[in-house]
């Protein structure tokens, strides 16, 4: 039996090194995978179906959760408290930008060292 190779159905395969052109064992003996459960044809497509249910499962809770926020938000007693924050934040972000190009306009304006580069970054000069 010098140059065959017993498999376990104990047919006699061929070596690989005396066939021309041999590429797998499951080749040369006819066997395929398809149809079988959890063979190699149907593991991605299992693999896929996992992750995208889970990526599907943890985007529905992201979204029962902003839903919920979102829901809260809008109640007749936190519009006031949301319209205090807006103005507050908006009108100190405006003015806090005017006020301090101002300021570094001036300072470069009366010759401080360091304020000209400055200006020129912010756009005051």
């Amino acid at each position: 039996m010098h140059g065959t190779k017993q498999n376990s159905f104990t047919t006699p395969v061929p070596m690989a090194s005396q066939t021309a052109g041999f590429t797998s064992m499951a080749a040369a003996t006819g066997y395929s995978g398809a149809g079988v459960s959890g063979g190699p044809a149907t593991t991605p497509g299992i693999l896929a179906t996992l992750l995208g249910l889970t990526v599907l499962y943890v985007v529905w809770g992201i979204l029962q959760k902003a839903h919920d926020g979102i829901r809260e938000q809008v109640q007749p007693r936190n519009i006031a408290h949301n319209v205090h924050n807006f103005l507050t934040i908006t009108l100190t972000v405006i003015i806090g930008l005017v006020i301090t190009k101002i300021v570094i306009a001036k300072l470069a304006g009366w010759g401080i060292p360091g304020m000209t580069p400055v200006a020129t970054v912010v756009d005051a000069a």
